[in-house]
């Protein structure tokens, strides 16, 4: 019988290959938080009854959300990138030596749209909570926004992202989770770099990404959303907390320079000299703010923000590269 406890909660996702149709998870994902939602987009009766208070609401709009947060491993990091820039370049630094590793390169933002009603790479995403003994499939959900960030007091890779689902979930038999092995991205594996010069003033970083998606209705007789469509541009934003040794990226934000960021993390060996590698690089950072306030008497910090602008040389604004052992055939 269920005891409404919330360890015993799983999160997994299956990709689709139509855009609603659900499937059956292949990937689960060990979440540190998830909290679905359901709308009902009722109307109501607007006509005049005699009574001073609403007196019909009629059957509408079905909607979801889901929004989970996980410490970042390469699998399912890999899927949500998936997700949200579609699949990847894929390569094998050495296939004969070292035939298990693979290198995955995503560019953010993504030039075009799965389908013309879909932007992003639909999946099925199954959330079981320990309130009965099934399990929930949420079908045709598209990233809309993903946050990745690693700080000296949490010093592991965190990732929160919010989805967009095409309607509400169908109730399914629970699954039996199976998890990677492989562990989270740590701090102590993780190095910044600024304008290809070693950067060891932060104690947080934060890139945030957000594809400006709605969810929107047309005329077709249906309860469901019938499309997931950006409804702006795109906005990635960098922000972090630096330990003030010099005034060097104080001065470019002053003199509107760009600077060029890449954060790599480094994790568990996979074969060889190759390890599970995260790479992060934005080549046009431009600060939007960078306070440096004197509290008192403590060390001086700056909490600043920085527009992550696009690069029509790399063909993105930011550019994701994971070396690990996830196959081609996983992602394609």
């Amino acid at each position: 019988m269920p005891s409404g406890l919330g360890h015993l909660t799983y999160l997994a996702l299956g990709k689709e290959t139509t855009w609603g149709t659900a499937v059956a998870p292949t990937v689960f994902v060990p979440v540190l938080s998830v909290s679905p939602e359901e709308e009902a987009d009722d109307p109501k009766d607007e006509a005049l009854y005699g009574v001073p208070a609403i007196f019909t609401v009629f059957q509408g709009l079905e909607r979801s959300t889901l929004e989970w947060a996980f410490h970042l491993r390469p699998q399912p990091l890999c899927h949500v990138l998936r997700a949200l820039c579609g699949p990847p370049t894929s390569t094998q630094p050495d296939p004969t030596n070292h035939p298990t590793v693979w290198r995955h390169t995503f560019k953010w933002p993504r030039q075009s749209g799965f389908a013309p009603n879909c932007w992003g790479n639909p999946y099925t995403l199954e959330v079981y909570r320990d309130i009965q003994d099934q399990a929930y499939r949420y079908p045709g959900c598209c990233v809309s926004k993903l946050s990745l960030s690693i700080s000296a007091d949490d010093k592991v890779w965190r990732g929160e992202t919010s989805w967009i689902g095409k309607g509400w979930p169908t109730n399914v038999t629970k699954g039996s989770p199976t998890y990677p092995s492989v562990h989270p991205w740590l701090l102590t594996g993780t190095t910044v770099t600024v304008n290809a010069s070693g950067y060891g003033e932060l104690s947080d970083l934060t890139l945030a990404l957000d594809e400006k998606l709605e969810g929107a209705t047309t005329i077709e007789g249906v309860r469901t959303i019938t499309e997931i469509l950006p409804s702006e541009r795109v906005e990635a934003v960098l922000s972090g907390t630096s330990l003030l040794r010099s005034s060097a990226e104080y001065d470019a934000f002053r003199q509107r320079a760009e600077r060029t960021y890449e954060v790599q993390a480094v994790g568990q060996q996979i074969s060889g000299s190759y390890n599970h590698t995260l790479k992060i690089t934005m080549p046009r950072v431009r600060y939007t703010s960078y306070p440096v306030p004197v509290p008192g008497a403590e060390r001086l910090t700056a909490e600043w923000e920085a527009a992550v602008l696009y690069s029509q040389a790399d063909g993105a604004a930011v550019i994701f590269e994971i070396t690990t052992d996830v196959p081609e055939s996983e992602l394609s």
